[in-house]
C-alpha cells in the first residue's frame, strides 16, 4: 500500500499535537522529568542534532536526533511547534503504515499522542495494537485504561489517567473534558 500523501494525515496530526501540547506543557529549559530523564519543550527527550538552535526533523540534518542534556539550549515555543508537529506526523505516518491505512482520523490522533508519550515500540507491542489489528477496536480502546503508570509506579498516576481518558475520548469522537 503507498503511503497517504501528507496532507491526508494532517487532521490526526494537528489533534495529536493539541493533545500532546495539553498534557506535556511546556517548558523552555530542560528538565528531568518524573523519570529521572531530560526533558525540554513539549516532552521532547531528543532534538535534531546538527546546532545549538533545534531545528525541526527532516531538515539539513536528515532527521538524526541528539539526546536533551542539562547542556541544551532553551527552547522558544516557535522552535518547538514545528519540531512537535513533525515528530508527531512521523508518528502518525508510522501508525498509518502498521495498521495498511485502517485507522479513522480520530483513533490516529489518539494513538499518535499515545505513542508520543508512551513510545511507538511500546505501541505496536502491546495488546491494545493487537486487538485492534484484529478488529476488537473498543477492546482496544479500553486498553488505554491499563497504561497510566510511571516507571515503577505501582499506583496510577493521575495525569496519564487523564491523558488517557482524553486519548480514549478522542478515539470515541466524544470531546474531552480531562484537563
Amino acid at each position: 500500500m503507498l503511503p497517504p500523501p501528507e496532507n491526508d494525515l494532517r487532521p490526526a496530526v494537528v489533534q495529536a499535537c493539541a493533545l500532546a501540547r495539553q498534557f506535556e506543557g511546556f517548558r523552555s529549559h530542560p528538565y528531568k522529568d518524573s523519570g529521572g530523564v531530560w526533558t525540554i519543550g513539549y516532552g521532547f527527550t531528543h532534538l535534531p542534532a546538527g546546532s545549538s538552535a533545534p531545528r525541526p526533523l527532516g531538515t539539513t540534518n536528515q532527521g538524526r536526533q541528539v539526546p536533551v542534556t542539562a547542556a541544551t539550549p532553551p527552547l522558544t515555543p516557535a522552535q518547538a511547534d514545528p519540531i512537535l508537529h513533525t515528530m508527531m506526523g512521523g508518528i502518525a505516518h508510522q501508525i498509518w503504515h502498521e495498521s495498511a491505512g485502517k485507522l479513522q482520523d480520530s483513533a490516529l490522533a489518539a494513538l499518535a499522542d499515545f505513542a508520543f508519550n508512551m513510545g511507538l515500540h511500546a505501541l505496536l507491542h502491546s495488546t491494545l495494537w493487537r486487538l485492534l489489528m484484529a478488529g476488537h477496536e473498543s477492546q482496544a480502546r479500553a486498553q488505554l485504561g491499563r497504561w497510566v503508570h510511571g516507571k515503577g509506579s505501582a499506583k496510577p498516576l493521575p495525569g496519564l489517567v487523564r491523558r488517557r481518558a482524553a486519548e480514549a475520548a478522542l478515539w470515541a469522537g466524544q470531546p474531552s473534558t480531562a484537563h
